[in-house]
């Protein structure tokens, strides 16, 4: 029998936990490794917080062109502008502007001191027109540093294509015409419609000076004064839901004139909206009279811009006292000195005068796409 054999406490050992220094090694791992966390994390809240305030920017920035209608017949004017125009306040307020002249300030709630808020915006709104694409608006925001800064660190600009609009006449402010699939300017009546503007260039050498040289599509100066224009109301006071529901009312024998802005070299459709008062009654319509190329011959020229209809309301297949529309169509602006654009002119003749005044709905103005 072999003797049994004894291991004494030293011959054998159990290590028992950690030592120091395997304790010391992993808080260390876990230490770079929530550090990467936490810096990752941080990235992520920096890059969400910076991706709210670019919306919010983009979002202030976004609401200054918004703030630009452009159904107003004064859009690129501005409230001080008009003031020394003579403007009444009422044509004012149906008809807001855009340039925004006087410097403004917009600021975002943060939570840096007031002092050193770099949230804050200091801008100003032009809204113009190259001369030779008087009906394609620029809409430019600038932004300044400062708010005595005369130049802008940065500017914004955004296009509107008015080559395509339509005038509502008798209506305050702008008109939704499902039957157009567009809104339409409204030109009021009495002394409150647009009075017609060509732009005026008061720039070095005779440059466009964007903050005081701008268009108005309207109506004769001498008409507005004279309170000529009256309300032609089909609804008694109701709120116009179709395009001849007003209109303008002007006497027989007085001529109507208006003037709409226009690119030189594309052609239009002009659609114009009237009303057969009696049969008795004859109306005169031409786009601009005077020295522009004839469209009245045997071979009508491509380019030609002046045209002439005579109207025997007994030849319109309609009855008395309701609408119809003529159509001038592939015809271009005439162009002279500062003005782009159509000169047009309406006269009613024939009749008892008392019955058979010229009551104007609508103008519109489309591109020719044949």
């Amino acid at each position: 029998m072999m003797p049994q054999q004894y291991q004494t406490p030293s011959m054998h050992k159990t290590q028992q936990g950690f030592n120091l220094i395997e304790v010391l090694l992993a808080i260390m791992f876990f230490s770079l490794a929530f550090s990467g966390i936490l810096l990752g994390t941080t990235s992520m809240i920096n890059t969400a917080s910076n991706g709210i305030k670019i919306n919010e920017d983009n979002a202030v920035i976004g609401s200054m062109f918004t703030g630009v209608s452009a159904t107003s017949a004064y859009i690129e004017a501005s409230a001080s502008q008009l003031i020394a125009l003579g403007i009444p306040a009422q044509s004012r307020a149906d008809n807001p502007t855009g340039d925004i002249a006087t410097k403004q300030a917009v600021i975002i709630p943060d939570n840096t001191a007031s002092t050193t808020d770099n949230r804050r915006f200091f801008f100003d709104r032009w809204v113009y027109s190259e001369l030779n694409t008087p009906d394609v608006k620029t809409v430019q925001v600038n932004f300044y540093p400062t708010a005595t800064a005369t130049t802008p660190t940065k500017s914004i600009i955004k296009k509107l294509d008015c080559r395509e609009e339509c005038f509502a006449m008798g209506v305050n402010g702008s008109l939704y015409l499902p039957s157009f699939g567009q809104p339409c300017t409204g030109w009021s009546s009495g002394v409150n419609v647009p009075q017609a503007r060509t732009m005026v260039l008061t720039g070095a050498g005779g440059t466009q000076n964007f903050q005081t040289d701008f268009r108005t599509n309207g109506t004769s100066p001498a008409l507005i004064t004279g309170n000529q224009l009256s309300l032609f109301d089909a609804i008694a006071g109701a709120d116009p839901t179709t395009p001849t529901d007003k209109g303008h009312q002007v006497d027989n024998g007085i001529t109507a004139e208006y003037w709409i802005e226009a690119t030189p070299s594309i052609a239009y459709n002009l659609i114009l909206g009237l009303r057969k008062m009696t049969d008795d009654q004859t109306y005169t319509i031409s786009v601009n009279p005077g020295s522009a190329i004839d469209c009245n011959v045997l071979i009508r020229p491509r380019n030609c811009q002046r045209q002439i209809m005579t109207i025997p309301t007994n030849l319109i297949n309609v009855n008395n006292n309701e609408a119809f529309s003529i159509k001038f169509g592939n015809i271009m602006p005439y162009t002279t000195g500062n003005y782009r654009g159509f000169h047009i002119r309406i006269l009613s003749t024939g009749g008892t005068p008392a019955s058979n005044p010229a009551v104007i709905h609508y103008i519109k103005k489309e591109l020719a796409n044949n």
